[in-house]
């Protein structure tokens, strides 16, 4: 019996994959939102090519570290997230295309966190309790 053993930072991979599937199925039957229309798009994008190439985790990624088969991972998925509305519309299309074109925005968690020496660190304390 083969027993896999997953490291704690596996489950990012893991999660990202659940989180696309659940993004892209949330609103029942209406009109796909952007994030349903991204997280389908993300799954069904063959990158071929892992983060440090492209700087973003692919889904082709995450399968192979996972040590999944990208393609019949990515046909099974696509055939459950289709099954909850039509994602195959001329304005389903034309959105996710304006979508792709946009700039992404990282929020300031991601920039690079400034670093104060302790003793300014003291003289901020003394300053807001003052």
């Amino acid at each position: 019996m083969t027993t896999h053993v997953y490291h704690p930072a596996m489950w990012l991979y893991l999660r990202m994959i659940q989180y696309a599937v659940i993004d892209a199925t949330r609103g029942g039957r209406k009109r796909p939102s952007d994030e349903a229309l991204l997280a389908r798009d993300w799954i069904a994008t063959s990158s071929g090519v892992g983060w440090r190439d492209s700087g973003y985790l692919s889904f082709d990624h995450c399968c192979s570290v996972l040590g999944l088969d990208a393609d019949p991972e990515r046909v099974a998925l696509l055939e459950q997230i289709d099954r909850t509305r039509d994602f195959d519309t001329p304005e389903c299309w034309a959105r996710l295309e304006a979508l792709r074109a946009q700039e992404i925005d990282c929020p300031a968690i991601f920039e690079t966190p400034r670093v104060v020496p302790v003793l300014d660190q003291m003289c901020f304390a003394l300053e807001v309790g003052a």
